[in-house]
């Protein structure tokens, strides 16, 4: 997926998504505690400044909308892009604002990391943040504990997931199909890995496996694929990637289930399942969904269950999915506008 591919997107979502998220009336702070259920990120239209946060309880089996903007009184900014949740802090990257908004568990407010350019995942090792991005060309670097920016890394291009394991950061290269290794304690670069199909979406597991997902070419001349790397020393290993047809889609998704050792994907309205002993790509279907443009996808291992995210045209406000593994629908669930990713709340 070439960067010129994902400006055009941009563009034709900011001309479609002009209808401001309804959801943002004043509202009163939320006093009962975000426990037993998950979070919903939506993203917003590009440039209509309505990301939105929404929670869902399993308890009362409804979603609570607005989390943020009810504890704040002030709205998020323009897409919200991921979270990640380093101690007893949430990390909220708000893609298009070039900021990171860190609260407490109860959403409040405790600072923001400012002077990004379009920030899109982080990783974290020890006090550093590690944020990757859409046009710095670079993989900044802050410190956790005063949000301030301590340095960065150049990658010449954009950067898209990232993730840590032990003392290394991995971080994906979509334009130019990379997969890049960096030490954590002296951010440099020790190695850098070629893989096709565009990754974007990388995730570890416990036995130290590197799973990555790319969607392939806007244009359809490169297929998506999902690989499967380790680290041996200083450098990476490809233990193998195999080639998806016909894709998964502009923005892949990759979540993994601890419990019976499998990960998730979507490939249009139809959910697979990799075994991750495996050695070769070996995608098992499970079933299909309601859904009309699955945006995210995500597993709660409390629940068993898969959530899927629809954005179904960009401008409505979209549904939450939830499905056993056997393809059950558990329940549905309307949310902001283009609703991404989940954060799972024990």
């Amino acid at each position: 997926m070439k960067k010129i591919g994902l400006l055009y997107i941009f563009c034709i979502l900011s001309f479609i998504a002009c209808n401001p998220d309804d959801n943002q009336s004043p509202i009163s702070p939320i006093n009962s505690s975000f426990e037993n259920g998950f979070f919903v990120l939506n993203e917003g239209g590009y440039t209509n400044n309505n990301a939105s946060l929404d929670f869902y309880n399993y308890d009362a089996d409804s979603l609570i909308k607005n989390i943020y903007f009810a504890q704040n009184g002030a709205l998020m900014g323009d897409i919200l892009q991921s979270v990640s949740k380093i101690d007893s802090s949430y990390y909220f990257v708000i893609n298009n604002s070039g900021k990171i908004l860190v609260t407490d568990t109860q959403i409040n407010n405790i600072e923001s990391i400012e002077g990004l350019t379009s920030p899109r995942y982080i990783a974290s090792y020890q006090e550093k943040l590690f944020i990757s991005d859409l046009y710095a060309e670079q993989i900044h670097v802050a410190n956790i504990n005063s949000g301030a920016l301590i340095g960065s890394i150049n990658t010449s291009t954009w950067s898209e997931g990232i993730i840590s394991q032990d003392s290394f950061i991995i971080a994906c290269l979509p334009s130019t199909n990379e997969i890049l290794l960096i030490d954590a304690n002296t951010n440099t670069k020790l190695d850098t890995l070629v893989i096709s199909g565009s990754p974007s979406s990388i995730l570890s597991t416990d036995d130290h496996s590197i799973w990555v997902l790319g969607a392939g070419s806007i244009s359809g001349s490169e297929n998506a694929t999902l690989s499967k790397l380790k680290i041996q020393g200083d450098s990476l290993q490809l233990i193998f990637s195999g080639s998806i047809d016909p894709g998964v889609g502009l923005y892949p998704k990759l979540c993994k289930d601890e419990n019976n050792q499998s990960l998730y994907l979507a490939i249009g309205q139809s959910i697979y399942k990799q075994n991750m002993t495996e050695e070769d790509l070996n995608l098992s279907y499970l079933f299909e969904t309601e859904a009309i443009t699955i945006y995210g996808i995500n597993y709660n291992p409390i629940h068993n269950e898969i959530l899927i995210s629809d954005a179904i045209d960009y401008v409505q406000q979209g549904i939450i999915f939830r499905y056993d593994i056997d393809g059950n629908k558990l329940g549905d669930y309307q949310a902001g506008i283009i609703p991404s990713n989940f954060l799972i709340i024990p």
